[in-house]
């Protein structure tokens, strides 16, 4: 277990804060605070209506390093950055941006991180379907804490005054689910990406309940999954919806850009075996680190890591990147 934590505890290039070192020594370590701090600093591109504030194209921004994302924090406002910005000083950003940030600061601060890739049964985007979002897990000295940095008080409230949603989940069917505590999510309040696929292949779950926009099914699990298990291996690589409006070519990602009505015997094997292992990531921790290094079929390829941010507000027609038929 001593090899998980410290493997999780050091930042990677999109983690690594340093360079605002001299801005970030001074603040607590106490991991909730941390993840609090974030929200007050950023804003949700679909959340911007919460706040009672207007949309500024200026103020979003989608970087892929997070000493990036401090910069344009800084920037916007040179403020300290512990002091909660009014919502039009934020940063607007996507739900992978808040996770990953929490992320880095939780590594500078030398907790062990780690980013989540799912579906959340507590933010129903459409009524019935289940969308792709991002979490953190950190490591409280006892146990993985997996919390949602995105969903301060005033979310939370709103999500609770719609009631309880009827939604199909893990494997029981349909269930009266009602969402209470952002800071402890559990398996039933956060279906882990591989989980997702799982059940969908075991016909546990009906591939269309996940989700977003032009994107659904099993393909858009797909690419979920792939996203959850780079993150594993701390390739924490953009949101679904931020790829789309970013223009970004998958063509280069074979496995990524592959429609699952084409994917091989092989392929599927493959996928199945690492949404597996994601489900227990300390138990197979060695498995999920070996077959990453060791099979490029699942690695983000260095061209994508490396496009450069582009701002779109309109979703390109042709847009091949998870969509299903």
């Amino acid at each position: 277990m001593k090899n998980i934590i410290e493997y999780y505890r050091i930042p990677n290039v999109i983690t690594d804060i340093e360079k605002h070192k001299g801005i970030l020594i001074k603040i607590t370590d106490n991991p909730e605070f941390l993840c609090s701090l974030v929200q007050g600093l950023l804003l949700h591109d679909n959340g911007v209506e919460f706040y009672k504030t207007q949309f500024k194209e200026e103020l979003q921004f989608h970087p892929i390093n997070m000493e990036e994302l401090i910069d344009e924090i800084i920037k916007i406002d040179s403020d300290y950055i512990t002091t909660p910005r009014v919502p039009n000083k934020r940063v607007i950003t996507s739900c992978r941006e808040f996770a990953t940030l929490s992320c880095a600061l939780l590594r500078f601060k030398g907790i062990s991180s780690r980013c989540r890739v799912g579906f959340p049964l507590y933010i129903n985007v459409y009524d019935g379907f289940i969308a792709e979002h991002w979490v953190t897990e950190y490591w409280d000295g006892i146990k993985w804490v997996r919390i949602d940095t995105q969903i301060d008080a005033m979310q939370l409230s709103a999500f609770q005054r719609k009631g309880m949603i009827e939604i199909e989940t893990i494997c029981d069917g349909e269930m009266q689910y009602s969402f209470s505590n952002p800071h402890n999510l559990t398996d039933h309040d956060f279906i882990i990406a591989g989980r997702a696929w799982l059940n969908v292949r075991r016909g546990f779950t009906p591939a269309e309940r996940f989700r977003y926009y032009h994107s659904s099914g099993l393909n858009y699990i797909k690419g979920e999954l792939l996203r959850d298990f780079n993150a594993l291996n701390k390739i924490e690589f953009q949101t679904h919806n931020v790829v789309i409006n970013q223009g970004y070519n998958w063509n280069s990602w074979q496995l990524m850009s592959t429609p699952v009505t084409e994917l091989s015997k092989r392929d599927y094997e493959l996928l199945d075996y690492i949404a597996e292992i994601s489900l227990d990531v300390d138990k197979h921790f060695d498995e999920i680190r070996t077959i990453f290094d060791n099979c490029s079929d699942l690695q983000i390829p260095q061209n994508i890591l490396n496009n450069k941010r582009r701002i779109s507000n309109k979703i390109p027609e042709q847009a091949l990147l998870d969509v299903m038929d």
